[in-house]
């Protein structure tokens, strides 16, 4: 599913894959609350725009060498269009995969 401006991720939507298709500028998505067991989401860049996935409760995802994250972003110019992130809530936190779409991706880090 595109998305072009900001969203809050619900519950009903697990499973989906969503996109910045189209989008001319920055998307955040918004997680849910509550990191429920089974729950999974993936986020994947179209656009040469920001993409960012916040955790709708601070500190509660696990990242790159951080257990307690707020959130993760393809914002590095040039670096941006194919990369995303897959998430899946354990009942605690949203542990997040970053899928890299070549060698030296950066993915940027809020805590």
């Amino acid at each position: 599913i595109a998305k072009t401006e900001d969203y809050t991720v619900t519950e009903a939507d697990h499973d989906t894959l969503f996109t910045n298709r189209g989008a001319a500028a920055e998307v955040i998505f918004t997680l849910p609350t509550t990191a429920k067991v089974g729950l999974s989401y993936t986020f994947y860049t179209v656009a040469d725009q920001n993409l960012k996935v916040t955790a709708g409760t601070a500190d509660t995802m696990v990242t790159a060498n951080d257990a307690a994250a707020d959130s993760v972003s393809w914002e590095t110019s040039s670096e941006k269009i194919g990369g995303g992130f897959s998430v899946y809530g354990d009942g605690t936190s949203w542990l997040t995969v970053s899928h890299l779409a070549q060698d030296g991706h950066t993915v940027t880090i809020a805590t």
